[in-house]
């Protein structure tokens, strides 16, 4: 679930996800980071419970088609398994750091 904070209003809402995206899956520690586009890129993440054995190479490019609706896209995935790591993009360029989490 995405929630949005307005603060003319100091409310909290629910983002909905767009019918046109693909079935999209929230991972546990994943990392978030924004093109200058405004789309973000959604990196890696896990499964709380089972973290060790459920790391992602997973991503997915996130359009904001307006304050209330979101569209995910898959982006090519990572080249190894990542949770718990952090991501930045820099002149459009994705970097992801971490540890390796290969199993």
């Amino acid at each position: 679930m995405i929630l949005k904070y307005c603060f003319n209003d100091d409310t909290w809402s629910k983002v909905e996800i767009s019918q046109k995206s693909i079935p999209y899956d929230f991972q546990d520690y994943s990392s978030l980071t924004k093109f200058s586009n405004g789309d973000l890129l959604v990196t890696g993440g896990c499964n709380y419970l089972q973290y060790k054995y459920t790391a992602k190479k997973s991503c997915y490019l996130v359009h904001i088609v307006d304050p209330c609706t979101l569209e995910f896209t898959p982006f090519k995935p990572l080249i190894v398994q990542r949770f718990s790591h952090g991501s930045i993009i820099m002149n459009d360029i994705p970097y992801v750091f971490g540890k390796n989490h290969t199993i």
